[in-house]
């Protein structure tokens, strides 16, 4: 070796040296999170949860702390901090308390010069049992991490934490965090991880099956609320929709999956997570016959683990935890996700090629009936969830993306399926935006979804995206189904409606302008008791009042009525409503072209 190589060489090893020395140095640095979350009695609501700092910058004079406004997948804005008394900081070395301050209701100003650790102490009232919250019972608790682990800004990617839990004797941990050699403590990669895992821990039941070598557990409670033999029958037809949902992506994403089914209260729904998903039931639902409406859940929530927690809209990767996450793509990430719900059941047996073309048509003949289509695109209700409340519930004059999402996921993917003489399907598309953007950790745009579905149709989907995405034309049902040899119909009917919707107790909770009600000065927060001799006791009131006035237009009825609790009667007009009926169907006579691209979507192809 000459000297000038021997120069370079030299240069080569120091700078080596440098760089191992500069990550030694980043790596001891990094920031240390530990969190401990104590049940001591679980007849109250309260838990504390004890966070510690450590490896900080002893130079910086101070720490910017948060907790999240919004859970993912829940799109609405919550105030969590509420909820939490008796909140300080103190250095854990010395004890002393650290002085904050707030300028914002979820973030907090940290004074930390000359600190290398502190610690944060409260206690957090966990009362509200819903998808997005936390609740204590006396047997077992839910708890969601976005509720009450604080953050550092700017932190959440690249920051692991630990959490160590203590629980009154005799509960258990069901969680998707990564376990321990210690039962109750558990690992996250990093806050996205930590906070997208929801937790049960009490007395429940769980039931493990195995899919290609990964477990997937089932975790009930109330404990007991479904029988053992049930509870099997259970489990075993989740993992058959489960199994269909990850073959079509061909590649199981997670090192274990968790299913937490709560039959608590009432009908909530299901919310999913990278590697779970929290369902909140009734207890009725618990009952063998309600079994494949919790099959239907699952089907949902379990193709969110790819889409919408892997396949994300661009404008939520990363997620910020402190402010809405506007994106026009929900439509993608739920309603194409609720048209795989009837694809993962139709591959996993849960459903027949009759039942599944009886839904479709139930599901066009609602977006049909849906006035506001015409006015708001199903992109900007996308972005009006966050103001319409959740899933825009809150909003009457709306349009729902979950529905006409699934709409629009079917007839893009009969579309793609007769410009490719079947070679290609949805599920191509699906499978690209997963490999070539939830792998590349980015999310996508409508600009990478229409040029993926244009590289593999070769035709120009840019049209069809602004016309029915972005627009608001009417869907083109009889193009695209006809390439299937399918039909949708429409066959008016009349029938007698009265014009209002009663909670169970009889109370008015609305009242349809123009309506038959409204005409005869019916008022929200009315009790209504009964009409002419049909009494509101009755479930099935409504059905027994079309049935007995369907031919007795005009006629006036006596409708009797509590309004501040006084008994008042109303004259009530039957009046006759024209109302829509839908059915998808097949044609009578279809071309062997069609014939084939019907049978391979009947089929799950």
């Amino acid at each position: 070796m000459n000297y000038k190589e021997l120069l370079v060489a030299s240069r080569l090893a120091l700078w080596l040296v440098s760089l191992i020395l500069c990550w030694s140095i980043i790596a001891s640095a990094a920031l240390r999170i530990e969190h401990t979350v104590t049940i001591s009695d679980p007849q109250s609501t309260v838990l504390r949860v004890s966070t510690s700092i450590s490896n900080l910058d002893a130079a910086a004079t101070r720490l910017d702390l948060a907790l999240p406004n919004w859970t993912p997948g829940y799109y609405t804005t919550e105030d969590y901090a509420r909820n939490i008394s008796r909140l300080t900081f103190t250095d854990a070395a010395t004890g002393r308390r650290l002085r904050h301050t707030k300028n914002h209701d979820h973030i907090w100003n940290v004074e930390t010069r000359s600190v290398s650790r502190i610690k944060i102490d409260f206690e957090y009232t966990a009362n509200q049992l819903d998808l997005n919250k936390s609740r204590i019972y006396p047997t077992y608790a839910i708890l969601n991490g976005t509720n009450f682990f604080f953050y550092v800004r700017d932190h959440t990617l690249d920051t692991p934490a630990s959490v160590t839990f203590s629980l009154p004797a005799g509960w258990r941990v069901a969680t998707g965090l990564t376990a321990t050699a210690n039962p109750v403590q558990f690992t996250a990669e990093n806050y996205d991880v930590l906070v997208d895992c929801p937790t049960l821990v009490g007395n429940f039941d769980t039931v493990t099956f195995d899919l290609r070598g990964v477990p997937h557990h089932l975790a009930v409670a109330p404990k007991g609320v479904i029988a053992a033999e049930n509870l099997q029958k259970l489990a075993g037809d989740y993992l058959k929709v489960i199994d269909a949902h990850t073959r079509m992506f061909r590649e199981i994403p997670y090192k274990q999956y968790l299913t937490i089914n709560l039959f608590q209260e009432r009908d909530i729904g299901g919310l999913e997570h990278l590697n779970s998903y929290l369902g909140i039931l009734s207890p009725q639902s618990a009952n063998v016959a309600a079994f494949s409406n919790l099959v239907g859940l699952t089907s949902h929530e379990f193709f969110h683990a790819y889409n919408v927690k892997r396949i994300r809209p661009a404008e939520m990767w990363p997620y910020r935890y402190d402010e809405r996450n506007f994106t026009p793509l929900l439509w993608v990430s739920e309603g194409v996700t609720d048209y795989y719900t009837t694809r993962g059941m139709l591959r996993g047996g849960a459903m027949d090629s009759d039942g599944y073309l009886q839904y479709q048509g139930g599901v066009m003949g609602t977006v049909q009936a849906v006035e506001a289509a015409r006015y708001i695109s199903i992109e900007e209700a996308s972005v009006n969830t966050w103001i319409n409340g959740f899933a825009g519930q809150s909003q009457p004059f709306t349009v729902d993306y979950y529905s006409r999402g699934h709409v629009l996921g079917l007839l893009l993917d009969l579309s793609i399926r007769h410009d490719t003489n079947s070679r290609q399907t949805l599920d191509d598309v699906m499978r690209y935006l997963y490999t070539n953007h939830y792998k590349r950790n980015r999310g996508f745009t409508t600009a990478d979804l229409i040029g993926q579905i244009n590289r593999l149709t070769g035709k120009d989907y840019g049209g069809f995206f602004e016309k029915y995405v972005s627009g608001t034309e009417p869907l083109p049902y009889a193009e695209v189904l006809g390439f299937a040899g399918l039909r949708f119909d429409e066959r008016k009917t009349k029938a007698p409606r009265v014009g209002l919707a009663l909670a169970g107790d009889g109370t008015v909770t609305t009242i349809v302008p123009g309506g038959a009600a409204e005409a005869a000065g019916g008022r929200v927060g009315d009790r209504v008791l009964g009409i002419a001799n049909i009494s509101t006791d009755n479930p099935n009131w409504a059905a027994e009042f079309r049935q007995t006035y369907a031919s007795r237009e005009g006629e006036t009825l006596k409708m009797y009525v509590l309004r501040d609790e006084k008994p008042i009667v109303l004259d009530l007009k039957v009046r006759l409503v024209e109302n829509s009926a839908f059915s998808l169907s097949r044609m009578p006579e279809i071309t062997s072209g069609q014939k084939a691209l019907l049978d391979k979507w009947l089929a799950g192809e």
